[in-house]
């Protein structure tokens, strides 16, 4: 009866172990697109000095390809500086090669967050599809973030009819 006990408290223990690192071996994507009013935009980049340069080109690259109108400012600017601004943040890790940990992009419309995307593989230890290319993940979290059908081309800026994420 003892030993019985004893192997069911095993065999439950392992089972949680295994469950907690299956959990723990995963890659996270998540968007919360921008809703535009259908106009047309510029959106503002406040640079992250502290992340790879070629993150901010690719994500410029990204903007432009889906013809929006992109400035870049200092880490000092404030959210006020345009109708809408991005903010953005990246890790990169090294398991065998480098490859993107984390990145956060963050779209607000003044101070109000009306868009995230956020790609986190910082639990993927064990995956070897965390392997990504970097610049084709920036454009992925773009075109989720920004979708086709609702970005224009135009010189114009949008109307603020986006409501903010709460």
């Amino acid at each position: 009866m003892k030993s019985q006990r004893i192997s069911h408290a095993i065999f439950t223990a392992i089972f949680v172990l295994l469950l907690g690192v299956i959990n723990g071996c995963s890659i996270r994507q998540t968007v919360k697109p921008v809703e535009l009013s259908g106009q047309p935009m510029e959106i503002c980049i406040i640079k992250n000095e502290k992340v790879r340069p070629a993150f901010l080109d690719a994500y410029t690259d990204a903007l432009k390809a889906k013809s929006l109108q992109v400035r870049t400012f200092s880490e000092s600017a404030s959210l006020n500086e345009c109708t809408m601004t991005s903010t953005y943040t990246a890790n990169w890790g090294w398991d065998l090669a480098m490859y993107l940990k984390y990145a956060e992009i963050k779209v607000y419309r003044g101070v109000a967050l009306v868009g995230i995307a956020v790609y986190d593989a910082t639990w993927g230890g064990g995956r070897p599809d965390k392997f990504i290319n970097a610049e084709n993940k920036i454009h992925e979290l773009v075109d989720q973030l920004f979708s086709t059908s609702k970005a224009r081309t135009s010189n114009t800026i949008p109307s603020a009819s986006a409501a903010p994420i709460e």
